[in-house]
């Protein structure tokens, strides 16, 4: 997530909306943020969660559903696993668009 700020610029270009990038430990990281989000603080106005804190946080009403962007001409949903849009997804609603996923196979002897 370090390379996040990366694009940055380019993005700051393109909307006119400048950036602050912080990079916490996970730890401080969940504190912070479910912090923020349960109190209405307003600290963050994006953040990226994890698959552990979308469904715990759809379900305190803390998440707007993606739903409009979920398959845009530069992203296919349909390309991520079927098990990790689950993760991110609550009653037909898409909370989350995913970085990246870990999956492990594993091949009968």
């Amino acid at each position: 997530m370090i390379t996040m700020p990366d694009p940055a610029p380019a993005c700051e270009e393109a909307t006119g909306n400048a950036t602050n990038w912080v990079v916490l430990e996970e730890n401080v990281l969940r504190q912070r943020t479910t912090t923020d989000i349960a109190t209405g603080g307003g600290v963050f106005d994006i953040m990226l969660i994890g698959a552990y804190e979308t469904l715990i946080w759809d379900a305190q009403g803390w998440l707007t559903p993606l739903n409009d962007f979920a398959d845009d001409a530069d992203y296919d949903l349909e390309d991520v696993f079927q098990l990790v849009r689950n993760a991110l997804s609550a009653d037909g609603n898409l909370y989350a668009r995913p970085l990246y996923s870990e999956m492990s196979f594993t091949l009968p002897p």
